[in-house]
């Protein structure tokens, strides 16, 4: 098969338009017009329309420098051999063995231990779906394919699937007050779109997404999305303690194991469960009953200090200037550039 390329851009210019469309959420289409214009702005001699080729170039770029930023060029079993999660970036404070954990981490009597000193081995996570980032029914995977699923920040998208369609006429309960809008969500503004929005995992303390820990929403934030997204950010992390952070933590902590249960045995949490603590945000605690107040806040959590659980909240702000390109992206390219 021969090659007769028409179309190339350079490393500087693919590097301009990275930082411009992290920073600036300035789309392929504006970057491409923009250069356009600095090359002819009267009007008389309209250039080549290069906007196709441009974002081929980007994504191919923006997939290329994942997988060098892990190392897979150097690795005997190359990019077949990736493995879940390997291109995102870890977060260097959470704690990991072989990186900031002494020796002996999995010898450590807990009940000997200062529970002041007990902070240090927590991993602390913060979970909430944004609705912003939704994407309408345009092209289709045949024509766009999805390129290196799963190994990145977004969950596997094979098993996502297989445990969603166990729940499709799955109901949601709610007992807690200032909620029932977030259920209606499933029934509104649904129409011609692919993804209602998407599911995410940080870490609580540092704001760094988790590998696997973000999944597309189908019909609004469901315990079966939500489950496997917490399930998948976790997926083989040594954990000593675990503290979720979620606005609907009440709810969510109830029947947790058994719904567990449900998903791939990869996924089932190898941790004493009364290591485990379920809080709801400081900014979104008071809606709730005064029951949940004290059992589920942050200022009660030994270890705490001034976490506030809030840190999912602040990523999506940042990400969600990218909502209105990628709204009408094709899966693959949609993919990709949130990945990346």
């Amino acid at each position: 098969m021969s090659w007769d390329p028409q179309t190339c851009a350079t490393f500087n210019a693919i590097r301009l338009f990275e930082i411009q469309n992290c920073l600036g959420k300035i789309s392929a289409y504006d970057f491409v017009r923009s250069l356009e214009l600095l090359t002819n702005n009267d009007g008389l001699q309209p250039t080549a329309d290069r906007r196709r080729a441009f974002r081929a170039i980007v994504r191919q770029y923006r997939m290329m420098d994942m997988l060098k930023r892990g190392g897979r060029g150097h690795n005997d079993s190359g990019v077949k051999g990736t493995k879940q999660g390997e291109l995102a970036l870890d977060c260097r404070a959470c704690p990991q063995p072989e990186k900031n954990l002494p020796e002996g981490w999995d010898d450590i009597n807990w009940d000997e231990m200062d529970e002041d000193q007990r902070y240090k081995y927590f991993l602390m996570l913060s979970q909430d779906a944004n609705f912003k980032l939704i994407n309408r029914n345009v092209s289709s995977e045949e024509r766009d394919p999805v390129v290196g699923d799963g190994t990145g920040y977004f969950c596997n998208r094979a098993d996502y699937s297989d445990h969603i369609r166990k729940h499709v006429d799955e109901e949601e309960i709610s007992s807690c007050s200032g909620f029932q809008a977030m259920f209606l969500a499933n029934a509104k503004r649904v129409k011609g779109l692919r993804v209602t929005g998407v599911g995410g995992v940080t870490c609580a303390r540092h704001n760094m997404w988790r590998p696997n820990g973000i999944g597309d929403l189908q019909a609004g934030e469901r315990y079966c999305n939500m489950d496997f997204l917490f399930f998948s950010a976790v997926l083989n992390f040594a954990l000593m303690w675990l503290i979720l952070s979620y606005d609907i933590a009440c709810q969510f902590s109830k029947n947790i194991w058994g719904r567990m249960a449900s998903l791939p045995e990869k996924y089932h949490l190898n941790i004493d469960r009364t290591f485990i603590r379920w809080m709801v945000p400081n900014f979104h605690l008071p809606p709730h009953k005064k029951g949940c107040h004290s059992a589920f806040s942050f200022h009660w959590l030994w270890g705490a200090g001034c976490t506030h659980g809030e840190t999912v909240e602040q990523n999506w702000e940042f990400v969600n200037g990218a909502a209105a390109s990628t709204k009408l992206m094709g899966l693959g390219a949609r993919f990709t550039a949130l990945d990346s």
